[in-house]
């Protein structure tokens, strides 16, 4: 396996440090490899998102020094072209080609990019792939160089996790594989991962492999495929646990590798081939040495729910199922909510967890479910198909429906000889009798209440106003009538 560094690996740590850990435990974060025909070069964007001029420096000195290889291959992480850029066909200069194509990081370095560019020109680079953008792409130079760039293997994605097959061959022909009815132009046409799922676990008395690979995912694998595992001792067993049908088999395996281990020591690899059709079958396949037991029981040690008393209908619930070995790691674990719904039914949703990266506790989150009560249950499998069981109680905290009644309006009535009607219909004043009283609508629900209260505010002032001007008229009347009377008498005397 050949890896370069990205943006996620260096994260938070400074460039001196992230090289001394990424080299010793990954190797050097730039390199190169020639393998016959083949020349596969390493380059690092992780830091800036864009390389240096050192690494134009290395990258031209080992394209000058292997000219003759035909098939050339760049990796890494951040790729030279923007997302938008896909089903683009270039036949104009590399090096002359609109800034705007380019991806935000190169572009903000612009002479370096355009000089990687003359360089991928001028040695005739088969292929430059990378990712980082969580998408796909393909952008094809005269017909020559074709770079490509595939969504995420893991984490936030656009339309699935995904990865990709690309059969580079001897002469420097790149041909890359698409999923099923996608081309070149699709927004996706990497395959999506979650559609092939398999699990690899190494430990000091066993090697084991998960294989769960779904005929959708469209990939054509010839006659056969071979699996590889590591030996954990000199005498060993292989064994293939076959789900659907609850049977084991002894294998042989087709060929035994030695290579020499980091410490120094010889590693043996175990191959074992597997027919084509054989592949899509639900299976464990497993290198063991003779003091395995292999009927131990996996342990459950504790499931935790967040919330703990979720809202219903509302709040995700996430599960979280802490687990320890059986005979061998856990490759599967299920969780089912036995929901009791508000109308007195019940449902039963069915998740399959995720694991973290040690297969030490796997996670699994329900989306707002509706439910008064609720039983988890949890089953965890290992390889040798041992189960562990285990079950807690959710209650569902009910929301309260609040309604809220509108404002009492008090309405001031005067007993006059004529009858008063205010201009909105909702209030009528009583004339028989002079008094305080209120007027009451029926209880209506909260969302409704400002409407409500603005309308009664309304008809109060409404019906206020009008008995203040009927006052203030009869104030002036009285005093008409007055000065009417003083002027009469000053007259006669």
């Amino acid at each position: 396996m050949l890896a370069v560094p990205g943006n996620h690996d260096g994260s938070g740590i400074s460039p001196d440090v992230f090289s001394s850990v990424y080299g010793s435990n990954v190797g050097s974060i730039t390199w190169f490899r020639r393998i016959e025909n083949y020349l596969i070069i390493g380059l690092d964007t992780s830091a800036r998102g864009v390389i240096d001029s050192s690494q134009l420096v290395f990258l031209e000195k080992v394209l000058r020094e292997n000219q003759d290889a035909k098939a050339k291959i760049v990796l890494m992480h951040h790729p030279i072209f923007r997302a938008g850029a896909k089903g683009l066909y270039i036949d104009q200069p590399l090096k002359d080609i609109p800034r705007d194509l380019l991806y935000v990081s190169w572009a903000g370095d612009e002479n370096i990019a355009r000089e990687f560019l003359r360089l991928v020109d001028i040695y005739n680079i088969s292929a430059v792939l990378a990712g980082h953008v969580h998408q796909d792409s393909i952008v094809i130079y005269r017909n020559k160089t074709i770079f490509i760039t595939t969504g995420t293997l893991g984490g936030p994605r656009s339309d699935y996790n995904a990865f990709r097959i690309v059969d580079i061959y001897s002469n420097g022909t790149v041909a890359p594989r698409y999923a099923p009815s996608t081309s070149a132009n699709s927004s996706m046409n990497s395959y999506n991962i979650e559609k092939a799922i398999i699990r690899y676990w190494v430990d000091r008395d066993y090697s084991g492999v998960f294989l769960n690979i779904s005929r959708e995912l469209g990939i054509s694998f010839g006659n056969s495929v071979s699996v590889y595992l590591d030996s954990p001792s000199s005498n060993n067993t292989i064994e293939r646990i076959l789900y659907d049908t609850q049977s084991r088999e002894t294998m042989k395996p087709a060929a035994k590798i030695e290579i020499l281990g980091e410490s120094g020591a010889v590693r043996t690899i175990y191959r074992v081939d597997l027919s084509a059709q054989e592949i899509y079958r639900p299976q464990g396949i497993i290198v063991r040495s003779p003091s395995l037991e292999t009927s131990l029981k996996p342990n459950i040690i504790n499931i935790d729910v967040d919330p703990r008393q979720p809202r219903q209908g509302i709040d995700p619930i996430r599960v979280s199922v802490e687990i320890s070995r059986g005979s061998t790691c856990v490759y599967r674990v299920e969780v089912m909510l036995r929901a009791s719904m508000s109308d007195e039914g019940s449902v039963d949703l069915w998740e399959e967890a995720l694991p973290s990266w040690d297969y030490t506790r796997y996670t699994v989150v329900f989306k707002g479910v509706n439910a008064s009560k609720a039983i988890l249950l949890v089953r965890a499998y290992d390889l040798y198909g041992n189960t562990a069981e285990g079950k807690i109680s959710i209650t569902f905290r009910e929301i309260q429906r609040t309604t809220i009644s509108p404002p009492i309006a008090s309405v001031i009535t005067i007993t006059q000889p004529t009858v008063y009607i205010t201009t909105q219909p909702a209030i009528i004043v009583n004339t028989s009798a002079t008094a305080i009283t209120s007027a009451r609508g029926p209880t209506m629900p909260a969302e409704t209440i400002i409407a409500t209260s603005q309308l009664t505010s309304t008809y109060t002032q409404s019906a206020i106003g009008n008995s203040f001007g009927l006052i203030v008229g009869i104030v002036i009347a009285v005093v008409g009538i007055a000065l009417a009377v003083i002027l009469f008498t000053r007259r006669r005397t």
